[in-house]
């Protein structure tokens, strides 16, 4: 789960990964020559913004933060809509998750470019009850197969 506003009584939230954003552009994009990205670049083109829940409010306080606005062009409710918008060639985005391949499932292309400056993460926890009584050990073993995997592909992002 990303830590977004999770934390109350009765659950304890293991951090596992931190994610950084990183730029999305369309493969032929003029920005995509660049190995890295401020988000005022990006703040100047079409941008599909992601709204979920948590989500959206994260990037756009990354935009504030930076002291610049992006220019929606569209929102978008899943991450696979996101990638194949802008692959496509409608705009550009920032997202955390970063799929193994460069591609949208309509086949279009994508760069995946760095951003330049100091971002807030991300962070992934794990969620679990905070009493021992429902502490099992199924629950500690999916928790350790969870960190097996999530860690290591965090550390690639």
């Amino acid at each position: 789960l990303y830590d977004l506003v999770l934390a109350r009584p009765g659950v304890r939230l293991e951090p596992v990964a931190e994610l950084l954003p990183h730029a999305l552009l369309p493969a032929g994009h003029r920005l995509a020559a660049s190995a890295s990205l401020r988000l005022a670049d990006l703040a100047r083109e079409p941008f599909v913004l992601i709204d979920l829940p948590h989500s959206r409010e994260y990037f756009l306080s990354l935009f504030r933060q930076a002291g610049v606005a992006p220019a929606v062009a569209y929102e978008a409710g899943s991450l696979e809509m996101v990638r194949s918008l802008v692959a496509n060639g409608l705009g550009v985005s920032l997202l955390t998750t970063r799929p193994a391949h460069a591609y949208s499932q309509d086949g279009g292309r994508l760069a995946v470019r760095r951003l330049r400056g100091r971002l807030a993460p991300q962070t992934i926890v794990l969620a679990q009850p905070a009493a021992a009584e429902f502490q099992s050990p199924l629950a500690a073993a999916l928790a350790q197969a969870a960190r097996a995997v999530i860690q290591p592909a965090a550390s690639k992002g």
